[in-house]
């Protein structure tokens, strides 16, 4: 039976009328899920947030049962948000068929619905509100009836019911941690303890690892818990973007956050370095995202978070962990700090003697990337604060010997990353070959490389011999040369 337009469009509208819902709110979920199971009883679409597809809580479970009971599923699809702006909340839709098919269909699509009109409107009220379809509605018509080929399919023995998410069964993430339990690896809670914080009636210094990534110190009058901070505590968030620091120094009688996991490791085949370098690489976010659960932000449980495979290291991976961390993660300041993080991204990937390790020292390699650049565009902006000071006090000249020393801090930074050099290899360049190998490579295109021309140019009005000249800068050049940089410097960190 092929989904008809109005038969998706029905299913959309129905979904309008049921309150959203929570864990505890499992009656407003029965009632639609009675209404979408009865509206079409032979191939029933069913949409709801996508953390009731998830874990094993007697809510989800019994909405399962409900749905399972006389079903099978046939296609699941996240469809991100439909009522925005109203609410945020991520919903899945399932298609069902009274009858097996071998495969089930997974795939994203952005929302095929939303409320145009629906700003400042209460959550628990969308009787009133109009609903307009989008252009992903029709390919997700399409690909509901097989017309259109989007994401992936697998056996239908294969999917788990209690982790119906397209991350968990994604391919290529399953290949990922496949390959890493073949490796020598262990589950995170067998390396090391993992705590749930919990919280006490006492107030104090929480400590959070955003404090430890922005180098603060926690926040006070927060609610403390019953976990103490120690040094080489790793702070895990529990969702969201799952940041994990590592604690260095701390004050006496600090907790740790009851939004976090602490982390503390007891195999000496790592360190805590390495781990908390570990947490922060693209496969440890993708394990977050894949398993964990929730409506708006993704949580990740304690049972799960202790599953995670970690690959264990190579002797000269771990004995350069910790200088690897404290180059990249540790926000103290430190005078070589950026040029030793370009040095540790150009000798990782040298060291790995297995593929998949090599894979592991490029996430770090790209992560370290990345710090990097937030590291730079930190310097660079307070730079850019002496700039506009020295504009506001009229002094031009000084404003454009800083632009021009801020480009060339930039330029020299980029050509040295794309040919994996440290800068200090091509501090002979000078800032015009500079401008011209980012343009023949591609990276400034015009009017952008003329742009960083013009700037040079006007830097160079310092020059001795354009001195005697008594050549003069306006406001209007000044402010038009600033604005340039501004749109190199986006470009750059962007």
């Amino acid at each position: 039976m092929a989904v008809s337009v109005e038969h998706l469009r029905s299913a959309l509208e129905l979904r309008k009328s049921f309150a959203i819902g929570t864990d505890r709110g499992t009656q407003e979920q029965a009632d639609y899920l009675d209404a979408a199971l009865s509206t079409n009883p032979e191939r029933p679409i069913v949409i709801m947030p996508a953390s009731f597809w998830q874990g094993t809580s007697k809510a989800r479970t019994s909405i399962r049962d409900r749905v399972l009971t006389d079903y099978f599923i046939t296609h699941v699809a996240a469809v991100g948000a439909i009522w925005k702006p109203v609410a945020f909340v991520q919903f899945q839709l399932v298609g069902l068929s009274k009858k097996p098919l071998p495969e089930v269909h997974f795939a994203e699509f952005d929302a095929p619905a939303n409320f145009p009109n629906g700003k400042g409107i209460d959550t628990g009220d969308f009787s009133l509100l109009d609903l307009e379809l989008t252009s992903s509605f029709d390919l997700l018509q399409g690909w509901l009836n097989d017309e259109v080929k989007r994401g992936f399919s697998l056996p239908r023995e294969e999917v788990d019911l209690t982790r119906l998410s397209i991350k968990f069964h994604d391919p290529e993430f399953r290949a990922k941690v496949a390959e890493v339990e073949e490796q020598e690896s262990a589950p995170l809670d067998q390396l090391a303890e993992i705590i749930m914080p919990r919280q006490t009636r006492e107030t104090g210094v929480v400590l959070r690892p955003h404090d430890i990534l922005k180098g603060t110190k926690g926040r006070e009058g927060g609610k403390a818990t019953n976990t103490v901070v120690q040094p080489k505590d790793i702070l895990v968030a529990r969702g969201g973007s799952f940041q994990a620091a590592l604690v260095d120094e701390v004050e006496k009688g600090v907790t740790a956050s009851p939004h976090c996991y602490v982390v503390r490791c007891h195999d000496p085949r790592i360190s805590t370095e390495y781990l908390a370098l570990y947490l922060n690489t693209e496969f440890a976010w993708d394990f977050a995202e894949a398993l964990g659960n929730g409506g708006v932000l993704k949580v990740l449980s304690r049972k799960d978070f202790g599953s995670m495979p970690i690959l264990l290291p190579e002797p000269e991976v771990l004995s350069r962990a910790g200088a690897v961390y404290r180059h990249t993660l540790d926000k103290r300041q430190d005078a070589d700090r950026l040029a030793k993080m370009a040095k540790d991204r150009l000798t990782l990937e040298e060291i790995a003697t297995s593929p998949l390790q090599a894979r592991f020292l490029a996430s770090v390699a790209d992560m370290i990337s990345r710090e990097k650049a937030k590291y730079l565009k930190e310097i660079i902006d307070e730079d850019i604060k002496e700039i506009t000071s020295c504009r506001a006090a009229g002094a031009l000249k000084a404003c454009m010997v800083l632009a021009g020393s801020v480009l060339e801090a930039i330029l020299l930074e980029w050509v040295a990353e794309l040919d994996g050099k440290e800068v200090n290899k091509l501090r002979s360049a000078k800032l015009a070959d500079l401008i011209d190998d980012l343009h023949t490579r591609g990276y400034l295109v015009e009017p952008t490389n003329n742009h960083a021309h013009a700037i040079r140019g006007h830097r160079n009005i310092v020059h001795p011999t354009r001195m005697l000249k008594n050549e003069k800068l306006t406001e209007p050049v000044v402010d038009e040369a600033l604005d340039m940089l501004k749109g190199i410097i986006r470009l750059r960190f962007t």
